[in-house]
């Protein structure tokens, strides 16, 4: 069911008050954000500040309150679902973040993927918007390293693509996962409506940041489709050298067994396998 349509700026962004006359929940998560209140007026003391948190009102308003409402929320209306949400998560301000959630940040920025911290509840990892914001739960479960990867499949499906197309595409006419696999992780997420192509984006989104399952994904690719394989390593490795070419706080708080700092990937002319 769609609770929520999910909003674009074809012309200028909204006012701020604009936003809270829709949707008057977002003025906590404002103040969350940085914002300060005076005489019942809510202002950002820095306008960057300002239009990022417009942006991430965007994505609140459309697909991260439409996946929360649906785990979360009744057959309420628009606003008073956004409502129950945003009484679940707590927006992070940028100058509260610890170095290694800063890093990430701006490893972020460098991509062109703002990344968004909240605090909730511990198995809500993240989710990447239509908008390009991505959001992370500093409370979660899993890794800040596992889950920033994780959604950097999403972003690459914004941002290229005809590249992850090609791979969903592969991946289906290959059988690479069985029905039963399918079901079985539908039921897991607790999202029976999730399409096949959804719930293999979301199976490989889970296994880029792992080297091993990423390395026979990889692997059985080359052995399918050597040029589609030699891409999607391409991307991985753009991605890689982006982050060591920003010279950002993430190039340490990025590294480790589980992270992409370190690939591991087939090469398709001798078949071995080959880590950088």
């Amino acid at each position: 069911m769609e609770l929520f349509a999910s909003i674009y700026f074809t012309t200028s962004p909204p006012t701020l008050d604009t936003l809270f006359q829709e949707a008057p929940a977002l003025k906590d998560a404002a103040l969350q954000y940085g914002a300060t209140e005076k005489d019942g007026e809510v202002t950002f003391e820095n306008p960057e500040r300002e239009k990022e948190f417009v942006r991430i009102a965007e994505a609140l308003q459309g697909d991260v309150a439409k996946k929360l409402s649906a785990a979360w929320v009744g057959s309420e209306t628009s606003q008073e679902a956004l409502s129950k949400v945003l009484k679940e998560v707590e927006i992070v301000a940028p100058e509260k973040l610890t170095r290694r959630q800063q890093g990430i940040a701006d490893f972020g920025k460098a991509m062109g993927m703002p990344v968004v911290f909240f605090k909730g509840v511990t198995n809500l990892h993240g989710f990447h918007a239509s908008n390009g914001v991505t959001f992370l739960n500093t409370e979660s479960e899993t890794s800040l390293s596992w889950t920033f990867w994780h959604e950097a499949l999403h972003w690459m499906k914004a941002n290229n693509e005809e590249l992850f197309g090609e791979i969903i595409e592969d991946v289906e006419k290959a059988g690479a996962f069985t029905k039963a696999q399918l079901d079985d992780y539908r039921e897991e997420i607790g999202a029976p409506e999730l399409s096949d192509a959804d719930v293999i984006e979301e199976m490989l989104a889970d296994a880029l940041p792992d080297v091993k399952r990423r390395v026979p994904f990889m692997k059985n690719l080359g052995k399918r489709n050597k040029s589609l394989a030699e891409r999607f390593v391409g991307w991985i490795r753009e991605v890689k050298n982006e982050k060591r070419k920003k010279h950002t706080r993430a190039n340490f708080y990025l590294t480790g067994e589980n992270s992409c700092d370190r690939i591991t990937y087939v090469d398709c002319e001798s078949g071995r396998l080959v880590t950088q």
